[in-house]
């Protein structure tokens, strides 16, 4: 991890300076644009007044050149200049990562379900959590997509596929954490923002808005043939009148005249269709373009893996059209002030251009909803593939096609904590019940939701922390995290009791994993623990494999009462002087308890905390 730390610092440090030189660049251009304009304008009334016209309308138009080539060199750099920045923002986003520092990543409050079966009790979403920790995504659409790789409850349709899909995942996943620059370059592909939100293309639009621009009508006498050799006509009579006034045939009035012509014919002839596609496309240029930066630097990759490879063919059918469109945008921005409708217009007839060609992509045939589809995939994607790069220590579980729940997890360790956490074992076998004991903080929770969050990563297509992870498709369902709503009118008791409603109803043949932490925690201890007891009983006779956390050890009875499908585990406590926790699950019941200790302690510290101040 430090390796990759000093990485992206060593990366970053190169990219500022090489945008120290860009801006230094364009601060040149900006100079070099202004003085070559106006000496064009000087040729130009020099070519009126003095003699030899010929010479000076020849400087006026090399001038005039000059100034439209380092106005395009110019806004190319700029260009750079905004990638650049954008990319020093991403490696900045990954070096925050490495320092425990979150804040600049999407947390997905929006997805936060209190209802979800096992989202909100595991923090999968919200600050902190665990796809804060790994989206990376720049659409709506990946984003999106991202979300329910994380929430998806169980296999869908055939185990086999489903199996073989994570598999294809997996590959492809960890293909595209060895293209760190494409990585990278992907990540900085959306807006220009420091929130998260901000920075996504809105591809759950996007798709709608490039289908209305492709159904925009337009006036009949706008067709491209008729455009086309209308522009090439009165070009080449402009070019020609040029040459003909530099070299004295004809007046240097006529090419100017020719000119003037050309600014007419482009404000009357395409009437106000210019204006149309300006405003059918001005929302969708900062979109389009980032979709377009990914689609390229996609096209431009080597890949092997089949769902890469199957991306890029993807992409590769609907490139051409989004391309051209970029094309036509950059001929909307060239032109998108006075100086640049006057001079394209005088030398390009840029207008017309913008309308044929407007016209020609109309034509073409795409489908924005498979391009955009195929970019939220490889998106989501990408997010897997940075997790898997900024944590080299995790380990690819493996799945197995069976009927029947499995879950082995050797040295299994929570993400958050990473390689900072005491490892356990977790050994479920099918329809078994393990009630684990333990005094407060001494790792039952944690343990539950390392269970918990490694079955959802390993469902995403996530590495996890672990030796070794060997687990089955099937659902999870858990019960850790029961709130009142004062809102609805709803108890904590009642709100338990609507979450353990909630479980009794997704009980079916489906091989179902469920984690408890203290069940029905709103009543007295008897009542609660003869009903956990005949709950428990209801579960066992349902195709269910349970972990259950809890502090009346009298539960720990009912490994004696139902045979061989109940275990007892426990997390030991040390009381001494201190209390040792070693956080670590064994067999059995635990014996020591800390509540009464700490409270003691606690209370004999304010006791002579008092006394202190008494005497004083």
């Amino acid at each position: 991890m430090t390796h990759r730390l000093q990485d992206l610092e060593q990366r970053t440090a190169r990219l500022q300076q090489q945008l120290a030189h860009l801006r230094h660049k364009s601060q040149w251009f900006t100079v070099a644009q202004i003085g070559m304009f106006l000496a064009a304008l000087g040729m130009v009334a020099c070519a009126v007044t003095y003699q030899p016209k010929s010479l000076y309308a020849l400087s006026a138009a090399v001038l005039f050149a000059g100034y439209l080539l380092l106005r395009r060199t110019d806004g190319r750099n700029s260009r750079n200049i905004e990638r650049q920045q954008r990319l020093i923002a991403a490696y900045q986003r990954e070096i925050s990562y490495f320092h425990g520092d979150y804040s600049c990543f999407d947390e997905g409050k929006d997805y936060i379900d209190a209802s979800h079966p096992f989202s909100f009790d595991l923090d999968l979403f919200g600050k902190d959590s665990l796809f804060q920790r790994v989206c990376r995504t720049v659409t709506v659409g990946g984003r999106n997509l991202l979300a329910q790789w994380l929430t998806k409850e169980t296999a869908d349709g055939n185990r086999k596929d489903f199996i073989d899909g994570l598999g294809q995942r997996r590959k492809a996943v960890e293909e595209l954490a060895r293209h760190d620059d494409f990585l990278m370059n992907v990540k900085a592909s959306g807006q220009r923002s420091d929130k998260a939100m901000e920075r996504l293309l809105r591809t759950d639009w996007l798709a709608d808005a490039l289908t209305a621009a492709h159904a925009l009508k337009l006036p009949k006498r706008c067709s491209p043939k008729w455009l086309k050799g209308t522009r090439a006509v009165l070009l080449a009579g402009f070019y020609l009148s040029v040459v003909a006034a530099l070299t004295g045939f004809v007046p240097v009035i006529l090419p100017i005249a020719w000119g003037t012509l050309h600014l007419l014919f482009a404000t009357i002839f395409p009437g106000n269709s210019v204006r149309r596609i300006m405003t059918t496309l001005q929302n969708i240029h900062t979109l389009s373009e980032g979709l377009d930066r990914i689609i390229r630097l996609t096209l431009a990759e080597e890949f092997h893996e089949e769902v890469n490879k199957t991306l890029q063919a993807s992409l590769r059918q609907q490139a051409a059209s989004l391309a051209e469109m970029e094309q036509i945008l950059q001929d909307i921005d060239n032109r998108n002030n006075e100086a640049g409708i006057l001079l394209f217009n005088v030398f390009a007839l840029i207008d017309l251009s913008i309308v044929r060609r407007f016209k020609l992509w109309q034509q073409s045939s795409a489908d924005f909803e498979t391009l955009i589809r195929s970019v939220s995939v490889l998106d989501a994607l990408v997010s897997l593939a940075s997790y898997r790069q900024n944590e080299p220590a995790t380990t690819w579980p493996t799945f197995v096609d069976t009927p029947s729940m499995v879950f082995e997890g050797k040295a299994l360790r929570h993400p958050f904590l990473g390689l900072q956490a005491v490892a356990n074992d977790a050994m479920l076998q099918d329809r078994n019940f393990y009630i684990i004991t333990g005094a407060n903080m001494a790792g039952k929770s944690t343990y539950l939701r390392t269970v918990g969050i490694s079955w959802v990563m390993a469902m995403a297509g996530l590495p996890v922390y672990a030796d070794r992870l060997t687990l089955s498709p099937c659902r999870l369902f858990t019960g850790m995290r029961t709130s009142d709503d004062l809102t609805h009118g709803i108890s904590y008791f009642n709100a338990e009791l609507l979450r353990l409603k909630q479980l009794i109803g997704v009980l079916d043949d489906t091989p179902t994993l469920v984690i408890l932490d203290e069940i029905l925690r709103g009543t007295n201890s008897k009542d609660k623990l003869h009903g956990s007891q005949i709950f428990l009983e209801y579960l066992s006779r349902h195709n269910v494999t349970a972990i259950i956390a809890t502090h009346d050890l009298e539960l720990s009875q009912m490994a004696e009462d139902h045979g061989e499908r109940f275990h007892n585990y426990c997390f030991e406590i040390s009381i001494g002087e201190q209390i040792t926790y070693d956080y670590r699950i064994t067999s059995g019941i635990a014996k020591n308890q800390n509540a009464t200790y700490l409270l003691k302690k606690m209370i004999t510290a304010e006791t002579t905390t008092m006394e202190k101040k008494t005497k004083e």
